[in-house]
């Protein structure tokens, strides 16, 4: 079900562990803190569907334990597509140079990568008839502005396409100077990131330390419980026929003959006290 380890799997030879602990590792910090609502993007929403079935395992076998998390996609931009192939999401491990934005590329690259970014074969932008390169671009914009259908089809409909790039470059690099101009002051202050992960480490514990004694409580019930009616599951083999131990003592095989097949030809005559019966189930008795 993760199709992200599939898709990767296919285009590379050698594959991080990553892909498998990763969703397992977000589930985590799902369930840990009692999230009912988690926004994602369309791309992270197979991931949130494994915690589900985590939290959902978890509290049928130990009791009501975990919230079900929801999931909650936004309306524009759940999934923003690669610049140079409008088919295939924006990924950051693509090494295609033209490919991805990010957050901290400079003013004139971001220009640079969204004035290359495939369209399509139409002079202008038609809602109708647009093409997936088209429609990315109008997605990314739209993201990054906030305004809704009818205004994007006032403003961008019969558009050539050069003026298009040039309107979503502008608003990408407006919308990213704020967080790299706050990524920069950050960077520039020794021990600022090591105090932040500190202090939120204090805020967060005594809001997970309730649930992880919790569910190591359940779970120690749980194998507690199990453990005491192993008796159950784990009842002792029926004895071994007499023929069995007789043939074993002499050296010979521990499958009885009508296992082997001599007592379904028929047994050798013998003496009355001794004679062969065969059970339901085919065991040679004496």
């Amino acid at each position: 079900r993760m199709t992200q380890y599939k898709a990767k799997s296919e285009e590379q030879e050698t594959i991080s562990d990553g892909l498998l602990q990763y969703p397992v590792l977000m589930a985590a910090d799902i369930l840990l803190y009692q999230a009912a609502i988690v926004p994602v993007g369309d791309d992270q929403k197979q991931h949130l569907e494994l915690a589900r079935d985590i939290a959902q395992r978890f509290n049928s076998l130990y009791g009501d334990t975990f919230v079900m998390p929801a999931t909650h996609l936004p309306t524009v931009g759940s999934r923003v597509m690669g610049l140079d192939d409008p088919e295939k999401k924006m990924s950051k491990s693509t090494m295609n140079e033209g490919h991805a934005i990010s957050l901290l590329d400079p003013p004139a690259k971001i220009r640079k990568k969204i004035m290359r970014a495939t369209t399509d074969s139409q002079p202008g932008v038609d809602f109708e008839t647009m093409g997936s390169g088209v429609r990315n671009l109008l997605s990314i914009y739209q993201a990054f502005v906030g305004c809704d259908d009818d205004t994007m089809r006032a403003e961008f409909g019969g558009l050539r396409y050069g003026d298009l790039k040039k309107r979503v470059a502008e608003a990408v690099v407006e919308s990213l100077e704020p967080i790299q101009k706050r990524y920069h002051e950050i960077v520039a202050e020794p021990g600022y990131v090591a105090s932040v992960l500190r202090e939120g480490a204090e805020r967060v514990t005594p809001i997970a330390r309730p649930d992880t004694s919790r569910a190591a409580a359940d779970s120690l019930k749980a194998r507690a419980h199990a453990r005491a009616h192993a008796h159950v599951f784990n009842r002792p083999a029926p004895p071994t026929p007499r023929c069995c131990r007789s043939r074993a003592r002499r050296g010979g095989p521990r499958t009885p003959r009508a296992a082997r097949g001599r007592a379904v030809r028929g047994p050798r005559a013998a003496p009355r006290s001794r004679r062969w019966r065969l059970d339901e189930i085919g065991r040679a008795h004496v």
